[in-house]
């Protein structure tokens, strides 16, 4: 057994052993063993959360969207508990990537930044947060057994795959014909959704497919830069008094040079109108299930 859906394998028990498989080490993980990294932990509950809701995503016209629903909202908002922690501990990383690359901040700002990253995580461990994330992700993790999959076959796969291709086509052409941190972010959130669909179909054509989720996964890191600079600088905004217009400067050319790397990589990624891109991921998902024989 793989790491995807394989036409080889009954895809009602492939999605349950991927849905099991990314999601029990994160409710073990948020545990939290004596020595345990909550940095680590919370970057790598948060991936499997989304990994899982990219594949509730590929089968939602299958288990119906109740329990889509149902189960998305659980991950999505365990993820969201998380998310200030990570997000902190970025920015300190993303001032200290652009002081390498030339940027001079205020001394004391830096320091602003990991206290409020020291002070969150010591909220995050002295709440009950860490342990109703974990009591919702193992709610979820039990009723991956129970759900209603059938007989799931491309028609499904294909369905949830064009949804996730259209939005994110769609929000590639908003982004570009109106420009803003959030339209960028969104565009972000719905490639990250397609790289990890795209992986999980790897198995359909290995040498294609592989190469099109790292296409997805290089976008997806190009538009998280640039709206971890977004994030850095209203940071910078809200904590110094008259921040240095060239500091400014530094950082919005950083952030249009990325928007403009980030062009190319959508258009050969969303090169195709989506009936078309699932027809040929149809047609990888054929050849692959037909057995090799000698006539």
């Amino acid at each position: 057994m793989g790491n995807g859906i394989s036409p080889g394998e009954h895809v009602g028990d492939s999605v349950r052993r991927l849905a099991h498989d990314r999601l029990q080490p994160a409710v073990e993980a948020l545990k939290l063993s004596p020595g345990a990294d909550l940095d680590e932990v919370v970057y790598d509950v948060r991936k499997r959360c989304r990994r899982v809701r990219a594949l509730l995503r590929l089968v939602r016209a299958d288990v119906g969207d109740d329990v889509y629903r149902r189960d998305n909202r659980a991950l999505r908002d365990g993820a969201r508990v998380l998310s200030p922690v990570r997000d902190a501990a970025v920015l300190v990383e993303e001032h200290d990537g652009a002081v390498k690359d030339g940027a001079i901040f205020p001394t004391p700002f830096r320091a602003s930044l990991v206290r409020h990253h020291d002070e969150l995580r010591d909220d995050l461990l002295a709440g009950d947060s860490l342990t109703e994330v974990r009591e919702s992700l193992a709610t979820v993790l039990a009723r991956i057994e129970a759900w209603p999959l059938s007989a799931v076959d491309w028609q499904v796969l294909g369905t949830g795959v064009k949804r996730v291709y259209a939005k994110g086509r769609r929000a590639m052409a908003a982004a570009y014909d109106d420009p803003s941190t959030e339209r960028f972010h969104y565009w972000r959130k719905r490639v990250k959704y397609l790289h990890h669909q795209l992986a999980l179909l790897e198995e359909l054509w290995p040498e294609v497919m592989c190469a099109s989720a790292e296409t997805a996964q290089a976008l997806t890191a190009t538009l998280g830069d640039t709206h971890d600079l977004a994030v850095l600088r209203e940071a910078l905004v809200a904590t110094v008094d008259d921040v240095d217009a060239g500091l400014l400067e530094f950082i919005d050319s950083r952030r249009q040079l990325l928007r403009a790397r980030a062009r190319p990589i959508g258009q050969r990624l969303y090169a195709e109108k989506p009936s078309d891109f699932v027809a040929r991921l149809g047609c990888y998902w054929e050849a692959a299930a037909t057995p090799a024989t000698i006539a």
